[in-house]
């Protein structure tokens, strides 16, 4: 029973992480038929104006464009759909405009998320904000990152994940510190193991190489 409690959040992460995945797979996968949906609405002769987007909803399709309506809202020139999808999950516009244009790469960059998660998680027993196991979470995803698309790329991919205007600065700060450590890890160890990774952060908590705006284990050296 002990047990069971103990991963019960990491199951809950579990679940809703693939629902999280199965949604920006279907977001995405809008991008696919737009070259479909375009010549649709131009082949239909929809005006764009007032009646635009009911007289697109109406418009007749075949077995190629039937989920075109859904995508009337961009095609008339109104707000995104899949931006409103995609910001609804908590993805940030600078990582939204990446998705658009790298849609294989940010599925891959984001399911490692949770390759991150349940390292920290595994330490930590639960995720929370500005303690050790947030710092743990970045630390982790960073060189996860540039393992998988290299240094520039994941810097890329991590400034946009930050790139959020609501984050109070000195936690976006933290992440990006933390985030930076990561990265100079992989510079200087481009062939680390994952046991090298694990003893590296545990070095560095004890070392003050992360930033922590609120420590929960300082007299454990960062650690349960």
């Amino acid at each position: 029973m002990f047990v069971l409690e103990k991963y019960k959040h990491l199951l809950q992460y579990f679940i809703m992480a693939g629902i999280s995945l199965l949604i920006l797979l279907l977001a995405l996968s809008f991008q696919v038929r737009a070259s479909v949906c375009d010549d649709w609405f131009v082949k239909s002769k929809i005006s764009k104006g007032e009646q635009c987007v009911s007289s697109c909803l109406t418009a007749r399709t075949d077995l190629s464009t039937f989920l075109c309506p859904q995508s009337c809202d961009k095609l008339c020139g109104a707000s995104s759909e899949i931006d409103h999808l995609l910001q609804s999950y908590g993805l940030t516009r600078d990582e939204i405009v990446f998705c658009r244009s790298h849609a294989s790469v940010c599925l891959a960059a984001y399911a490692l998320t949770w390759e991150a998660e349940t390292v920290c998680a595994g330490i930590y027993g639960k995720s929370s904000k500005n303690d050790e196991s947030d710092a743990c979470r970045h630390f982790y995803w960073s060189v996860l990152l540039s393992r998988k698309f290299g240094l520039k790329q994941a810097k890329t991919i991590l400034n946009a994940h930050e790139n959020t205007p609501d984050e109070p600065d000195d936690e976006r700060q933290m992440d990006l510190k933390n985030n930076s450590v990561g990265m100079m890890f992989f510079k200087t160890n481009p062939k680390s193991t994952d046991a090298e990774l694990l003893q590296f952060f545990k070095d560095g908590l004890k070392s003050n190489k992360f930033s922590i705006l609120a420590p929960k284990h300082g007299k454990n050296g960062g650690l349960p």
